[in-house]
């Protein structure tokens, strides 16, 4: 190589070391946080199996079907009212042994919590996300319609939002749902597609594929101001 040949060969050496030089400042010492990983089909319905159970709450003379869910705290979330005037309540996950539990209620919403004994066993839950899903999100919805054995896992489309009154909930922000959900359903999660709580059913449209869910955010509100109010309507 001549004389010309090492002067261009040199030159072409600092621009690319330059370069790499210019890039590696560029980039970032960290990875970038991540909060919306979504989930395939498959992984979001492992995870509501892990994470829904079905509640049997017996009263003064009948019984009553509902589902829950667990929160990542260990929180177990239902609608209030399907441990109202109860004087037994069985939670049944769809994988694990049954327990009896307590329940204490807000008082502003149709949201329970179920305290159970302490187990072994690691528990497993779902985090609240940390918006209410806007109009056209896609979740997936589960429970146990009319109190049978096997969870019941579908698709929905949120709606929209409703004010609570107009379904026979406390005044605010409520979920349209675009499913058909069944007596037993109520408690159940809504996943978003993060594979987090983006509500909990709570009420449906007979004979049609409305359903309504208490959102994130109240949900959040609601465990914040205490929910430690006993059911009523006892025996």
């Amino acid at each position: 190589m001549g004389t010309r040949g090492h002067r261009l060969a040199g030159t072409l050496t600092a621009v690319v070391t330059a370069c790499f030089a210019f890039v590696g400042a560029a980039a970032p010492t960290t990875p970038a946080a991540v909060d919306y990983l979504p989930l395939d089909r498959r992984d979001a319905q492992a995870l509501l199996r892990q994470v829904t159970q079905r509640v049997m709450s017996f009263g003064c003379a009948a019984a009553n079907n509902g589902t829950a869910v667990s929160l990542d705290d260990g929180t177990v979330l239902t609608a209030a009212h399907v441990v109202t005037g109860t004087r037994l309540i069985n939670v049944i996950p769809d994988l694990g042994p049954t327990t009896v539990a307590t329940a204490e209620v807000s008082p502003t919403h149709d949201i329970a919590v179920l305290r159970q004994p302490p187990s072994p066993a690691p528990a497993h839950g779902i985090r609240i996300a940390p918006d209410d899903p806007p109009a056209g999100t896609h979740v997936l919805v589960a429970g146990y319609p009319h109190g049978q054995l096997s969870l019941v896992i579908g698709s929905a489309v949120i709606d929209g939002q409703v004010d609570g009154r107009s379904v026979g909930q406390s005044p605010g922000p409520v979920l349209r749902v675009r499913t058909r959900a069944a007596t037993g359903m109520s408690g159940g999660p809504l996943l978003d597609p993060a594979g987090r709580l983006a509500g909990v059913l709570v009420a449906t449209r007979s004979g049609t594929d409305e359903s309504f869910a208490i959102p994130a955010s109240t949900i959040r509100a609601a465990l914040a101001a205490g929910v430690t109010q006993p059911p009523t309507g006892a025996c």
